[in-house]
């Protein structure tokens, strides 16, 4: 599966409120275009290519196990945001993973 694919899917499952529209422009052929998510090499580490800054999204939901699948995410900031549970267990296979915030 695609990032593509597997970001799309992933996020328009978990939410029981999304209040500013954020996933708004959410549709699948344009990630790089979604609100919230960008690509970019990070300077310590080329390697990692794919961001996501949803801070302040003020978003409920939890955050599901697909997550995993998003091996090419380097970058997650979800901070001030209403999600419930427990980080998932395949955030292991997130091996480029640098920053959970």
């Amino acid at each position: 599966m695609s990032f593509k694919l597997a970001f799309f899917s992933v996020w328009n499952k978990p939410f029981s409120h999304i209040p500013q529209n954020i996933t708004g422009n959410w549709v699948e052929s344009g990630v790089c275009n979604y609100t919230g998510v960008y690509y970019a090499p990070a300077p310590d580490n080329p390697s990692i290519r794919i961001g996501s800054d949803l801070n302040h999204g003020d978003i409920v939901g939890y955050l599901p196990e697909e997550l995993g699948r998003l091996t090419d995410l380097g970058v997650f900031h979800i901070n001030l945001n209403r999600f419930c549970g427990t980080v998932p267990r395949k955030f292991k296979s997130l091996q480029i993973l640098l920053e959970l915030d």
